[in-house]
């Protein structure tokens, strides 16, 4: 209990019977000290280079995948993940963000991660999915290289586009939740998955510069542990043997609490009466 930390503990036991009673205490514990915490903070984009998206597309005669020149946007208001067939061309679109996630304690275990987006618009004519990786915030800023036609799954495995609300928020539990990182930034890349489309599939969200609209934010969940505590004796230690010139004693390390692991040295002393060093 709360109560507990800081003190020490022990159990007082009782035994009746028609005689009468007689009770006995325990050792007392090491000090009783706080278990882990669960918080959960928000981390939002802080500038607006850190949210857009790359772009490539290509005249439908040209065919699959798209081959003109990435061009990177991170200007506007909104930003995209996309894998079109519209106005006569293929378009790809990958968007990305990433947070600064440096304030979270070094000692902190990320035990789960939200992706929160404002969806301004969506289509999904070929049932698609949102997907997502962890992606190195080195990377910033966005430029022509972080352009992916497909990227991997490792921070969002697919989130169905049907079931995505368009003009809302929409959170989405992210897989691989060590990827955040405890000292620096924290990178994600978006994409609409799937190989050709036969018509439009987009995700449209809300970036840092939308005038009326939440930008993206990760929420992040973690427990940081309990803090060290010293060596408390729990038990005394134990020489065992028979006291007499010539014989063996060996001695035992007796019973401790605290942080482990626990290393033991052993010190034998003489005492008549007074005890010293041998």
């Amino acid at each position: 209990a709360a109560a507990d930390v800081g003190a020490t503990v022990r159990v007082v036991v009782t035994a009746s019977n028609v005689a009468g009673s007689s009770s006995a205490s325990s050792a007392q514990t090491g000090t009783v000290t706080a278990g882990s915490s669960s918080t959960t903070v928000s981390f939002s984009v802080a500038a607006g280079s850190d949210d857009g998206d790359v772009a490539v597309s290509g005249p439908l005669a040209g065919g699959y995948p798209p081959s003109g020149t990435a061009a990177p946007f991170t200007t506007g208001q909104v930003f995209t993940a996309a894998r079109r067939l519209a106005f006569g061309s293929y378009q790809v679109f990958t968007g990305l963000g990433r947070f600064d996630t440096s304030s979270l304690p070094d000692n902190a275990t990320v035990t789960s991660v939200k992706l929160r987006l404002f969806v301004t618009a969506k289509t999904d004519a070929n049932n698609r999915n949102l997907v997502g990786e962890w992606y190195d915030a080195g990377s910033w800023p966005i430029d022509a290289g972080d352009w992916a036609l497909t990227i991997p799954t490792s921070a969002l495995p697919g989130a169905d586009i049907s079931a995505i609300a368009a003009g809302a928020s929409n959170e989405f539990t992210l897989t691989n939740p060590a990827s955040v990182s405890l000292t620096g930034l924290t990178g994600l890349r978006l994409q609409v998955d799937g190989g050709a489309p036969s018509g439009d599939n987009y995700v449209q969200i809300a970036a840092l510069e939308h005038t009326s609209q939440p930008e993206p934010q990760l929420i992040v969940t973690y427990t940081t542990g309990a803090a060290s505590s010293p060596p408390v004796s729990v038990s005394a230690p134990v020489v065992s043997g028979v006291a007499q010139e010539g014989q063996t004693l060996s001695a035992s390390s007796g019973s401790w609490s605290g942080t482990v692991p626990i290393s033991y040295a052993y010190q034998w002393q003489r005492c008549s009466p007074a005890c010293v060093d041998v």
